[in-house]
């Protein structure tokens, strides 16, 4: 589950990191 002490802004930036890494990932995969 999510960690409910995250505060709604550390929530957000923690999504929007992982986002970025994972379109990083989709569109130059490592090799």
């Amino acid at each position: 589950m999510l960690n409910m002490n995250l505060s709604n802004k550390e929530f957000n930036q923690k999504g929007y990191v992982t986002a970025r890494i994972c379109e990083t990932l989709y569109l130059y995969p490592l090799e």
